[in-house]
């Protein structure tokens, strides 16, 4: 049997150490874009080009979404090289996401979002490793069903945070929030141990622990009348406030009455009122 080989058929051997470090970077550009951490690992083990190319992409690399699932090893290992990550989202590797993982987050001193939606894995150490004084640019923190954690306290240490997602931490009550002074937007929904001492002490010209919120979710807490005239007298910016729909409802609603919601509305008629069922 006769084979026929033509010219540009025959294929040159290429070692990649000599391949352009502009093409080599394009190629682990293209597994970050597929935020492909694990291949991103094992790619950067192949020889000193690729692992060079690597770390040069991981320093201006920018956002981050890991896969579902296996990713804490390559994690923990990237995360600290990520000196340019803004964005973070590790909601779609919950499983994998624990207190070594955030000690590793923490290294991101870049960082302005980060969504951790889900991590169940996480204790007060990794809470406590958030803000021990790394993340001072961090500007959006979700915990949202993160529902074990009880107590916050160590959020302080992030100075620039604005917008928090506790919804559905159950185990979360208000003492043990972190400050709230700076925040726009606080999402409390489903933790049915806040009450009104969460506006205990708000002064009547806006400097209690309020005064720069726009956006407040208290649906399912046990947030009464009381509450809700502290939040008319003292918090001058809020715009929304979402409480749970009294009828029809499933799940504890909170103390508040209709009463106590009508004279919120007649005093604040300029925040829109949203009823969660």
């Amino acid at each position: 049997m006769s084979l026929s080989v033509t010219a540009h058929q025959v294929a040159l051997a290429v070692n990649l150490p000599d391949l352009p470090d502009a093409l080599l970077q394009r190629i682990i550009g293209h597994l970050l874009h597929l935020n492909a951490v694990r291949s991103v690992c094992l790619v950067a083990c192949v020889c000193t080009a690729l692992q060079r190319a690597a770390h040069a992409c991981l320093a201006m690399s920018r956002h981050l979404r890991p896969p579902a699932a296996n990713c804490k090893a390559a994690l923990v290992a990237l995360l600290p090289r990520l000196q340019s990550l803004t964005e973070l989202d590790l909601s779609g590797s919950f499983r994998d996401v624990d207190d070594d993982v955030l000690a590793a987050v923490a290294a991101s001193s870049a960082l302005t979002s980060l969504s951790l939606r889900s991590c169940t894995r996480i204790t007060a150490a990794g809470i406590a490793a958030l803000g021990g004084g790394g993340l001072r640019n961090l500007q959006v923190l979700s915990l949202h069903s993160v529902r074990h954690i009880d107590d916050l306290a160590a959020l302080a240490g992030l100075p620039s945070l604005r917008d928090l997602d506790l919804s559905w931490c159950l185990h979360v009550r208000t003492h043990a929030l972190p400050p709230l002074h700076r925040l726009h937007r606080l999402l409390l929904r489903g933790c049915e141990l806040v009450d009104d001492s969460l506006c205990a002490g708000f002064d009547s010209d806006g400097s209690g622990p309020l005064p720069e919120l726009v956006d407040l979710d208290l649906a399912y807490t046990r947030l009464g009348d009381g509450g809700l005239l502290a939040l008319a007298a003292s918090c001058p910016r809020l715009r929304r406030l979402a409480v749970a729909q009294s009828e029809a409802n499933l799940w504890s609603t909170g103390m508040w009455t209709e009463a106590g919601l009508r004279e919120f509305a007649r005093r604040r008629p300029e925040v829109r009122l949203e009823l969660v069922c």
